[in-house]
C-alpha cells in the first residue's frame, strides 16, 4: 500500500508559518487549512533551524578557505628558501 505524499506551494507554506507566528498555535492553524498538525509542526522545525544550516555552511566554507591559505603560504614559504640565479 503506497501512502500518498502531498505537495505544498512555497506560498501556502509562507502564510501557514505566518499564521503559526502570530497566532502561537500550530494546531488551530493545521485544521484550518487541512494540513496534518505533523506537517505544520516540520515547517516550523526547519524554519527555526534554517539559520543554524547557513551558519554550518558559512562555516564550512571559511574553515576550506582557511586551509587553502595555508597552502598557499607553505609553499611561498618554500619558495622564498630557494636560492635565486638572478645577476
Amino acid at each position: 500500500m503506497a501512502v500518498e505524499v502531498k505537495r505544498y506551494s512555497k506560498e501556502l507554506r509562507e502564510q501557514v508559518l505566518k499564521e503559526v507566528k502570530d497566532t502561537g498555535n500550530i494546531a488551530l492553524v493545521a485544521r484550518n487549512h487541512c494540513i496534518t498538525y505533523q506537517t505544520v509542526a516540520s515547517w516550523v522545525g526547519a524554519e527555526r533551524n534554517a539559520p543554524a544550516k547557513i551558519q554550518k555552511r558559512e562555516i564550512k566554507n571559511i574553515v576550506a578557505r582557511l586551509k587553502d591559505a595555508e597552502l598557499e603560504n607553505r609553499i611561498l614559504k618554500e619558495l622564498l628558501k630557494k636560492p635565486t640565479n638572478f645577476g
